[in-house]
């Protein structure tokens, strides 16, 4: 009997494995935007007058 999995099963593992970890990672870069908005953090916007200056 053949109990390796196929390429299809590894092929959906791989993917599983994949938006698990990327969705650990949005969670992590949402958790600093958070982070940065709490803080009032950011760039200032830049003036109308300042683009046209530079």
């Amino acid at each position: 009997m053949h109990d390796s999995p196929s390429r299809l099963e590894l092929l959906r593992f791989a993917r599983r494995v994949v938006v698990q970890q990327a969705t650990a990672s949005l969670a992590q870069i949402d958790g600093w935007i958070a982070v940065e908005e709490r803080a009032g953090g950011g760039v200032p916007p830049r003036r109308r007058d300042a683009a046209a200056s530079a």
